[in-house]
């Protein structure tokens, strides 16, 4: 309970202190698991949140929750999309299981104690299974060959060598797919002359002659998508084709 006596005497406090490399590699998969989290929850509802308040907030009351010695928490697409599925758009949900859980805490009742251990290491395990079977097996439909590959490479570095080896190797092979299809997105929508295009910016009488004088020398490129490096690279091959080919 929490309102016994505590004796600090009996606390290892040398083991408190969390090694830098463990410190930064559980700290990046957090900030990487909020955001996917926070991701299928803009997939699955439609809204919009914003990803660095989400961030801030979930920081600010983890930090507060551990300072009170609990258990912290995170968003949850999946109670998020039951809500907003049974009609709850509001707060009045979360604050009422918010209200409920620290109710539970402060009182100090040991439901846990009520529950035969063998139950709950079989739902531990049962958690565990469904989760390997959904990543190993059911997980080849949706992710692809390389996909299932990298996950069945992750499983044997997390076996071998822990969570953070695993992680790491994910987020590499992620960082590197990511922009190998980065490469291959086209960024021009259209390339005319200014001949083809009217703007509504309102100019001067003396700078519209100068520019309908000359729109044949005008050209006028329309872009779309994310301008990554391997974009940015086959349009500027294109520039450079397209000038060397009129100098000519």
């Amino acid at each position: 309970s929490i309102w016994s006596v505590q004796h600090p005497g009996l606390v290892s406090w040398q083991l408190l202190p969390p090694r830098a490399c463990s410190f930064l590699g559980l700290g990046f998969v957090l900030i990487l698991s909020l955001t996917l989290r926070i991701a299928g929850i803009e997939g699955s509802t439609g809204s919009v949140l914003g990803i660095d308040e989400e961030v801030k907030w979930t920081g600010i009351a983890s930090a507060a929750a551990g300072a009170c010695g609990t258990v912290i928490g995170s968003h949850s697409p999946g109670l998020t999309t039951f809500n907003v599925e049974a009609g709850s758009t509001n707060v009045q949900a979360a604050v009422l299981t918010a209200l409920l859980q620290l109710a539970l805490w402060l009182s100090g009742f040991p439901v846990m104690n009520f529950f035969p251990r063998f139950l709950l290491s079989g739902i531990l395990m049962n958690l565990g299974l469904v989760m390997l079977q959904e990543w190993l097996w059911t997980a080849r439909r949706k992710v692809g060959g390389l996909g299932l590959l990298v996950i069945y490479v992750q499983v044997a570095s997390s076996a071998m060598y822990g969570l953070l080896p695993s992680v790491l190797v994910g987020a590499c092979v992620a960082m590197m797919t990511a922009q190998a299809q980065l490469m291959q997105l086209h960024v021009l929508k259209y390339h005319v002359s200014g001949a083809s295009v009217q703007t509504n910016m309102k100019r001067k009488p003396r700078e519209l002659q100068v520019l309908n004088s000359r729109r044949d020398l005008i050209e006028c490129l329309g872009l779309e998508g994310y301008l990554a490096e391997g974009s940015m690279i086959k349009l500027m091959k294109y520039l450079r084709q397209y000038v060397e080919f009129n100098r000519t």
